[in-house]
């Protein structure tokens, strides 16, 4: 079976949207829908139940949450509640978050990202197990406390987004599944799967035990060209982050002026103008676009580089072609 999930743009759609986009992508054979929750789009979870009371099938998975805005306790007891109302097809998908809506926006402190997930996970899998817990660490502490309600499965699938070394490594060492994150290029691919593989064999595991999913920005149209051009204000966003262009983009394909020309006019709020500066070799690294056929040889470019579970993430309301490229 050819394993598809599917994704939303978090400030493109609306919520009843994408509760009927699941819906359509059920019916054509998607395996799973992934719904994020960062700084102030939409709820992942009451979303998610929403997507639940209208399917039968898909799997619904978080993409991502994370502990620093909600507690582990509170993470459990929401994933858990959305396995309950769907018959058990719920996934936790968990990670950092972005460090400027967290950090500046919020005021939380992110210290210690990589112990706090570890615990964070460690605490979220001994809630969903119905037993009483109590947990000692250094970033969280619980004493006595147990869901007050049986989960449907008999194990949540837990998948943790990750992006640098240590965070890639813990994720194959404890992880169901590991998120790589949207904008992932072919060659960050390389890097990314050693270290889930070093990780994997911290825990005495091999790589075919972790499934490696990758958010793939996703624009189709039978006009290859203008389905590029849909993508270039996203793919400035994501250029600019932190290290990010270094860490995805050729060395061939690196333009450090077209980047700083990007980030100037992003500081300043001109995001149409600091879409003119993305080139089509940074368009073709981190995104799947253009024509349809275009679309499914990138993926399964994405495959032999060993994603197991491509998740097309959808960036406009043009859904009826990526829907049709399973």
């Amino acid at each position: 079976m050819t394993r598809l999930g599917i994704a939303f743009w978090p400030d493109v759609f609306l919520t009843k949207d994408m509760v009927k986009y699941a819906r359509k992508a059920e019916e054509k054979g998607y395996e799973s829908v992934w719904v994020a929750e960062h700084h102030l789009f939409r709820d992942a979870f009451s979303t998610l139940a929403a997507i639940a009371l209208a399917t039968k099938r898909i799997r619904l998975a978080t993409g991502v949450v994370n502990p620093y805005a909600r507690h582990p306790a509170i993470i459990a007891m929401s994933i858990a509640s959305v396995d309950e109302l769907s018959g058990g097809r719920a996934m936790l998908g968990i990670g950092t978050g972005v460090p400027y809506w967290i950090e500046e926006q919020m005021a939380i402190r992110m210290k210690r990202p990589v112990l706090m997930m570890k615990e964070a996970i460690q605490i979220i899998r001994q809630l969903l197990t119905g037993e009483n817990v109590t947990y000692n660490g250094r970033i969280f502490t619980i004493k006595d406390m147990r869901l007050g309600f049986k989960v449907s499965q008999e194990r949540i699938p837990i998948y943790m987004a990750a992006i640098g070394q240590n965070m890639l490594q813990l994720a194959g060492e404890i992880a169901d599944g590991v998120i790589l994150t949207a904008g992932s290029s072919l060659k960050y691919m390389t890097t990314a799967i050693k270290n889930i593989e070093i990780g994997a064999q911290k825990a005495g595991r091999n790589l075919s035990q972790i499934d490696v999913a990758a958010f793939l920005i996703c624009s189709v149209s039978e006009d290859s060209r203008a389905a590029k051009h849909a993508t270039r204000e996203l793919v400035a966003i994501l250029l600019t982050r932190p290290s990010r262009a270094e860490l995805m983009l050729e060395k061939e394909d690196l333009d450090e002026n077209a980047l700083s020309l990007m980030k100037r006019e992003l500081q300043k709020g001109n995001m149409k103008q600091a879409s003119t500066y993305v080139t089509e070799a940074m368009i073709d690294s981190v995104t799947i676009s253009g024509t349809p056929q275009e679309c499914r040889q990138k993926i399964q470019a994405y495959r032999r580089a060993h994603v197991t579970l491509p998740i097309i993430t959808l960036v406009n309301s043009n859904i009826s072609a990526p829907l049709d490229l399973i």
